[in-house]
């Protein structure tokens, strides 16, 4: 006869076995994340997401180079959820097991929302920062600079909109024009000389390509037109100022998202970032003669 300690260990290896060999997570908290790139700003939140999750979670990094499309992204561990670092992860782990739950972070709102039809995310924290707290920092940092031009892709109709009562009410006169490729964009700047105190760049892979930041970058000041840009890089490149989220915030946020999930309790389908950075290029605002203006220690000064 099997004592009793036997018969309950007997018990636990048939739970551990039949567990493994229906492809169901060992560990409850099992986490899997999938990450884009090693560009600085996905490295920034990825650190900041597995500090925020410290011990209550284990993580594991799900390879996106899978050369063999009938083996799992997961491998032998089924994750409780999945984590998409940027646009290629969500890409990936949204044509993974359908089973998993997939949060995703780093995109930006609009993109995620196209993909969103079809891919199945539980939730979406963004990168696209609120346009009220942009054009109101700017307006406090700048006040006599009231002339605002703000560039945009074509059939932007919803956001040219919005933008148009959000300026006005915020007391800007704003000039929105259409551009379909950076071709354009340099003809609006050349157009825009004189008339506009600052022009502004909202995220868009068509109008403002990584290689088309420097020309752009050169048109702007020939023109004496200030830009504000959206990322950090953007304004080391020669934008006068930029907006763009707090990086180690949302990866925070994201972790603050899964604990919730695990918790089951309510998420929102798409979070905009918490906290928004500015950054001033102090060389560029002193070749386009704009003073420097009294800032805050948390805005970062490019010199």
């Amino acid at each position: 006869m099997c004592g009793p300690r036997r018969r309950l260990r007997a018990l636990v290896l048939l739970a551990v076995s039949a567990r493994y060999l229906s492809g169901a997570a060992i560990d409850d908290g099992q986490i899997a994340i999938a990450v884009s790139s090693n560009a600085p700003a996905i490295e920034e939140a990825v650190g900041a997401f597995k500090t925020a999750l410290g011990g209550d979670s284990s993580i594991f990094f799900v390879p996106l180079d899978q050369k063999d499309p009938s083996k799992s992204l997961f491998g032998a561990v089924l994750p409780r959820v999945a984590v998409a670092f940027g646009s290629r992860a969500f890409e990936a782990l949204a044509s993974a097991d359908s089973s998993v739950p997939l949060l995703v972070t780093m995109v930006l709102a609009s993109e995620a929302a196209g993909r969103a039809k079809f891919q199945r995310p539980v939730s979406i924290v963004s990168l696209s920062v609120n346009p009220a707290s942009v054009l109101a920092q700017l307006k406090s940092a700048f006040p006599g600079r009231s002339r605002l031009a703000l560039l945009l892709s074509p059939n932007s109709g919803a956001l040219r909109n919005e933008l148009s009562a959000l300026a006005q009410r915020i007391g800007y006169a704003l000039e929105i024009i259409e551009c379909a490729g950076p071709r354009e964009v340099f003809e609006a700047l050349r157009s825009l000389r004189g008339r506009v105190d600052f022009v502004w760049c909202l995220p868009d892979n068509n109008l403002f390509p990584s290689a088309a930041i420097p020309p752009i970058i050169l048109a702007s000041i020939q023109n004496n037109l200030p830009l504000i840009g959206f990322s950090e890089g953007f304004v080391r490149a020669g934008a006068a100022v930029g907006f763009f989220p707090d990086y180690a915030d949302i990866g925070v946020q994201t972790a603050e998202t899964v604990k919730r999930y695990l918790a089951n309790q309510e998420i929102s389908p798409v979070e905009a970032p918490r906290r928004t950075r500015m950054a001033v290029n102090d060389r560029v605002l002193r070749v386009l003669g704009i003073d420097r203006p009294k800032l805050s220690n948390q805005v970062l000064v490019i010199r």
